[in-house]
């Protein structure tokens, strides 16, 4: 049993990153490796093409072309700990309070919780009601799919105002909320079912909603409008515009509550729109925007893929959450490639990241790594409110790879495995 409460502050917190002895050692290993060629460093220790790797849950992340020795290694790792980076982790996987600034958990873990673990929030348990939303989710997958109509409004299937079918399906969002969807369903086109067709609008520019409804008839078109708040600017003026849209061509008020359905925690507002709150996918305050892709923010994303592939996504990020929680230091995944981003960053001067994946339809999971990285890792303050005096992440700068004839990444990681693991990746960010 998790139960959340306040974030405990400690000593780790007392002194700055930069004033502690590991890191000075740090500095120290550097100016020694200093502009040492990675070729000089593979002639030295031929077997570190096999030596600097680590495998967890279907991932295998390649380090050796890092500018990096064991001892760089060994010295991240001292760092970590004197921070108490493991104290941390568990921090976070136990509902304590860790966004300080808000005095919020960040438990986004929960959303790919099995049934069977449990999480308490303010004496409530959470996981039943994270599975509640994917069992309502999963409903409503069925309803769209069903082929006739009844009028049990549980089981019956959804068609629109006119009696026919919705064929189409358009997520309204930004950020967090456009981002994890877009690339999930362009990075799950070989899971997606042929029968429906899929539009994403997040930019205020109305050239952005013309162009995705252009093709589309109202009477077969249904919007799902994402904003926790329901009062984001940008989701709500294409909001606005989409209504606008359908009821010019359906001529009737009462055609949105078959045309729109909303991701929101803002019962009174969905109203207030039109949606019928029966047909509103609850979210929580625990779960920040840029983690969202996994809870009813993904409703697009089983819509387009199915409930059973779904939750083995959802299996895959919790599988990664397992490890992070539990693998040592030296073996475990994202630390490696926090650590490994510390020292460039701050060590090697090397400010910039360079995203490239070759797969076509990886394209938009850069601009999505984007976000989840800067706006997690930018920061200008340390958890007590000190300014800080070093990097806290690089710039990421992405674009699809166009052919594989460029030299290779410093660092990557390739799959093995089944859907269950193709988007864990991120959770390694």
């Amino acid at each position: 049993m998790t139960r959340f409460k306040p974030y405990a502050s400690d000593d780790s917190m007392a002194v700055s990153l930069t004033e502690r002895a590991a890191w000075c050692a740090l500095q120290q290993h550097s100016d020694t490796l200093g502009e040492r060629h990675l070729c000089e460093l593979f002639a030295e220790d031929p077997g570190r093409g096999e030596r600097l790797s680590a495998e967890a849950v279907g991932l295998y992340l390649d380090y050796s072309k890092q500018r990096v020795t064991d001892e760089t290694l060994r010295r991240l790792i001292e760092l970590a700990s004197d921070c108490k980076v493991p104290d941390r982790i568990q921090a976070m996987f136990a509902g304590e309070c860790i966004n300080v600034s808000e005095q919020r958990a960040a438990l986004h873990v929960a959303l790919r919780a099995p049934a069977g673990e449990s999480f308490e929030l303010y004496g409530k348990a959470v996981v039943p009601q994270v599975h509640a939303v994917l069992d309502h989710m999963a409903s409503f997958y069925t309803r769209i799919y069903n082929g006739g109509w009844t009028t049990d409004y549980p089981n019956g299937s959804w068609i629109g105002h006119t009696g026919r079918p919705i064929r189409n399906i358009v997520n309204i969002g930004i950020g967090g909320s456009n981002l994890g969807p877009t690339m999930a369903h362009d990075a799950l086109r070989a899971y997606r079912g042929p029968d429906l067709t899929f539009r994403f609008v997040s930019n205020v520019d109305g050239s952005d909603f013309i162009e995705a409804t252009r093709d589309l008839d109202p009477a077969e078109t249904l919007f799902i409008i994402c904003s926790k708040s329901f009062t984001t600017l940008e989701t709500m003026s294409n909001a606005r515009a989409a209504r606008a849209w359908c009821l010019r061509a359906l001529e009737d008020g009462n055609a949105v509550a078959k045309h729109f359905v909303a991701v929101s925690s803002n019962v009174e507002a969905v109203r207030k729109f039109g949606i019928d709150t029966r047909n509103m996918f609850r979210l929580w305050d625990w779960v920040g925007g840029r983690y969202s892709m996994d809870s009813a923010i993904g409703l697009s994303t089983m819509l387009a893929i199915g409930p059973d592939n779904f939750r083995a996504m959802l299996a895959g990020f919790h599988a990664m959450d397992c490890h992070f929680r539990n693998a040592p230091l030296e073996h475990n995944l994202p630390i490696l490639l926090g650590l490994l981003t510390v020292w460039n960053t701050n060590l090697l001067k090397a400010e910039s990241v360079a995203v490239l994946p070759y797969a076509h339809d990886l394209q938009r999971f850069p601009a999505y790594l984007q976000q989840l990285t800067m706006e997690s890792n930018g920061k200008q303050v340390t958890r007590d409110g000190r300014r800080v005096d070093y990097s806290t992440g690089p710039i990421y700068w992405a674009s699809q790879a166009p052919t594989p004839s460029i030299p290779s990444p410093s660092s990557s990681i390739r799959v093995r495995g089944s859907l269950s693991v193709i988007l864990s990746a991120s959770a390694v960010q």
